[in-house]
């Protein structure tokens, strides 16, 4: 059975079987900030909220802030068909994107981060916090970046 997560919960592992963009991270580092957007290709918002996602990294880089794509949900006759699909997906939505872009096939983040928390549409973003447990979970528009300034104040 899966636990229930909420905001103030330990962030459950990452778990996706392969990487498109990026070094592979298989644990959140204590002092970063994650952002994880859950996304589809089938998605019409996701593309532009992933890209605006990305621009905002820049801008909150200096914090530490690290975003983390998560193709969840993706519908193909084979796991590789849906991996070419994230593939040119990403690669029309973020041609030089330096985030990093995980494929989860099995589920399994799905299960532990989307269905966890109740949250049944893409895209769906997390903010996972300096220690690790989660800081936000919702639509990733304009709370994404309120959380993110309330963190930016806590430095100044």
């Amino acid at each position: 059975m899966t636990s229930n997560i909420s905001i103030g919960s330990p962030a459950p592992s990452i778990n996706v079987q392969h990487w498109l963009r990026g070094d592979p991270l298989s644990n959140f580092q204590l002092g970063k900030i994650y952002i994880l957007d859950f996304f589809s290709t089938t998605c019409g918002y996701c593309g532009p909220v992933l890209s605006h996602l990305a621009q905002m990294q820049e801008e909150f880089s200096d914090m530490g802030v690290e975003l983390i794509g998560v193709a969840a949900n993706e519908e193909a006759e084979t796991a590789n068909e849906a991996l070419a699909q994230v593939d040119k997906w990403v690669t029309k939505w973020l041609p030089n994107t330096k985030i990093r872009i995980g494929f989860d096939h099995s589920g399994e983040m799905a299960k532990h981060w989307l269905l966890a928390s109740l949250s049944f549409h893409l895209p769906q973003a997390f903010i996972v916090g300096r220690d690790g447990s989660i800081a936000f979970i919702g639509d990733p528009d304009m709370p994404v970046l309120q959380t993110l300034a309330e963190y930016k104040g806590e430095q100044g």
